[in-house]
């Protein structure tokens, strides 16, 4: 009967939003009258929610969640959230707030490669762990594990997919949710230090609360190349002079009233306009997205130079974290203003859903991110952007201060 109401009120919601029922005074029943909320709210917003996943599995899914419900740890109520979500299969449309599994988190943050999965960032109690790669969790290699938590992971690709399992990973109350790990106070590790050698740790979650800010504490041998030095300004650029290169990276596709975008393109377009410079390399390997606008000064401007259209004069650098509005942006410079693109398939597939809208669940206040928009920007349908020229960066590679997707551009002479 639930479920000949709800596809009810999915059909009368096309009007309109869905509204909010009256909450229940029982715990039980109000989270499902929230699931029965969310997949409205998914179904009114969304371009074409089974497009991945058919209905008839998706209410089957729904449905099985809606009877565990009453009776659900938060950490498990939650956990089936993230399942039934991730089944649109759309990595925009995502659970955005883990609050209720994040009470308790390990301390060390994994980064992913296709390689596998490091630890990229320690609390100060654990810096010996910093750069150590993952070997298993419970006796269970990386690969095992992410096939159980693939699930619970909005993905398009394998790329986005192994990201997504990064965080996981953090997260021993979803560990022991999906049984990969026996007690969420603590989980054992087995993990390899850079020099090669393997142990066996027992690492202790720690209170969200007692957090310290995630550090990496690298080791005295660790150098930063120059592309990981500034990760966390929104642009920044410098010129090698050596190679007679102004090298530009575009962190965000963001701008601030204090630090407008267009104030930067005038300052780039200017250091060419003075014509010792040969190449212009743009970095969109840690942009995450954002609003594809932004970047249009730097690209009207760019039109209006013919030396700076093409050839090897004008590259753009892509990668696993290139995502969203950078990988339109990257699109767009190929495509208006022939740039080469380097490096590795970014992070989004060329045909997906975005122009994200987010809302939050009406009673326990989760924010939920939904895709309003399909994009279909190339023929078939590829799994990744790729890059015209492919040079993949390893995790030795970081580690050993090296950066090899610059270094194959600028060992090139300029055109």
């Amino acid at each position: 009967m639930r479920w000949a109401l709800l596809l009810l009120g999915l059909a009368s919601c096309a009007a309109g939003p869905p509204r909010v029922p009256a909450p229940s005074s029982d715990e039980g029943e109000r989270r499902q009258q929230e699931l029965d909320w969310l997949v409205s709210a998914l179904e009114w917003r969304h371009p074409d929610l089974h497009s991945i996943t058919p209905p008839a599995r998706f209410e089957a899914e729904v449905a099985e969640l809606c009877e565990r419900l009453p009776s659900a740890t938060p950490q498990a109520a939650f956990v089936g959230l993230l399942r039934i979500v991730a089944l649109v299969g759309d990595s925009h449309t995502r659970l955005q707030d883990y609050g209720p599994v994040e009470e308790r988190v390990t301390p060390l943050v994994y980064g992913a490669w296709p390689e596998g999965w490091w630890v990229v960032g320690v609390q100060p109690e654990r810096a010996d762990l910093f750069a150590c790669r993952l070997i298993a969790i419970e006796g269970r290699p990386p690969e095992e594990c992410a096939r159980v938590l693939a699930p619970l992971v909005p993905h398009e690709n394998e790329i986005v997919l192994r990201q997504g399992v990064a965080r996981l990973l953090s997260l021993p109350q979803v560990l022991a949710e999906v049984g990969l790990a026996a007690d969420p106070a603590r989980v054992t590790l087995r993990l390899r230090d850079p020099g090669g050698l393997e142990r066996e740790q027992v690492v202790e979650s720690v209170a969200q609360a007692d957090l310290q800010g995630w550090t990496a504490y690298a080791p005295p041998d660790w150098e930063n190349p120059m592309y990981r030095s500034r990760m966390d300004a929104l642009w920044w650029w410098t010129v090698l002079p050596d190679a007679r290169t102004l090298y530009f990276q575009y962190n965000r596709c963001a701008q601030t009233l204090e630090r407008p975008f267009v104030a930067q393109a005038t300052e780039i377009l200017e250091r060419l306009d003075r014509g010792d410079l040969k190449r212009l390399v743009i970095d969109l390997r840690h942009n995450g997205g954002g609003d594809s606008r932004v970047l249009q000064p730097l690209l009207d401007g760019l039109s209006k130079r013919a030396p700076w259209r093409g050839g090897e004069r004008l590259v753009v650098l892509i990668g696993n974290s290139t995502y969203s509005s950078a990988q339109l942006n990257a699109q767009m410079l190929r495509r208006e203003l022939g740039a080469r693109l380097v490096g590795e398939p970014s992070a989004q597939k060329p045909n997906s859903f975005g122009e994200v809208r987010s809302f939050r669940l009406p009673f326990s206040g989760l924010e939920v991110g939904c895709s309003t928009r399909r994009f279909r920007l190339v023929d078939g349908d590829p799994p990744t952007f790729d890059p015209d020229v492919h040079v993949p960066t390893t995790f030795d590679d970081v580690h050993c201060g090296r950066d090899p997707v610059l270094e194959w551009v600028l060992a090139r002479p300029p055109g």
